[in-house]
């Protein structure tokens, strides 16, 4: 079921980080645009895309929340490698926007989650 669930978001996932890390290669100038605060909707809505497909692949709200906390790693890892070693920031920005991404999307886990459980 996790597999089923998380194999479409991790490959959307996977094309997001690398059209963020492309633009930021190219356009240096818009690194101050990719802020925690600005991707955390993005989080959000893969949180709740990764939630939703829980529920409906079989699973229950604590499933939700562990794909969803699973999930949470990958842009957290992204925050701490891109934004704060690559771009020479401090390594305590980048832990603070990791830690924002993974809250973000388990946020979003719970949000989708909770709407299809609401709707049986």
């Amino acid at each position: 079921m996790l597999t089923k669930t998380l194999k479409w978001p991790l490959l959307s996932f996977l094309t997001v980080a690398l059209v963020i890390i492309v633009t930021k290669i190219f356009f240096p100038d818009l690194k101050n645009y990719f802020q925690p605060s600005v991707l955390g909707i993005v989080w959000l809505a893969f949180g709740i895309w990764i939630g939703y497909r829980t529920i409906k692949n079989g699973g229950d709200f604590r499933r939700a929340y562990a794909a969803g906390s699973f999930f949470g790693v990958l842009p957290a890892l992204l925050y701490i490698l891109d934004f704060g070693i690559l771009l020479g920031n401090d390594l305590s920005a980048g832990i603070l926007g990791a830690v924002f991404s993974l809250s973000m999307v388990i946020i979003g886990s719970s949000i989708g989650s909770g709407f299809i459980l609401s709707e049986n």
